[in-house]
């Protein structure tokens, strides 16, 4: 005995017109949001505000706290969480200015680090 396949019975008949406006909304909220992170990223001042919230989050740093009973930690990781989504954000919709912004953060700290141990003119 087959099996016959009965029209309006397979996986693909089941998605409801509801459920394809549904994935349509989320696809243009995706989108919607792909394009602000990309607009953020071209302003030099929202580069550099977004590094330093992504280094108070620790999210290229141990947030361990040794002797704390777990709590300290456990702020931290939750912070470093925070951190990692928003990060995750702007490297799915523009690595390439994520690498920029790096970049940029590299070279100032340098920079600062230059002029702090530069010697002092009498």
């Amino acid at each position: 005995m087959s099996e016959e396949k009965i029209k309006g019975q397979g996986p693909i008949d089941l998605v409801t017109d509801k459920d394809k406006q549904r994935i349509e909304k989320t696809k243009d909220l995706a989108d919607r949001r792909n394009d602000d992170s990309r607009a953020l990223m071209k302003i030099a001042a929202f580069r550099r505000f977004l590094n330093e919230v992504l280094e108070d989050a620790k999210v290229h740093n141990g947030i361990f706290v040794a002797g704390d009973n777990g709590y300290t930690t456990a702020y931290n990781s939750g912070r470093q969480d925070l951190g990692l989504t928003i990060m995750k954000r702007f490297l799915i919709a523009t690595p390439e200015a994520y690498i920029q912004m790096c970049n940029e953060a590299r070279a100032e700290k340098i920079q600062i680090d230059k002029e702090l141990n530069k010697p002092k003119e009498n």
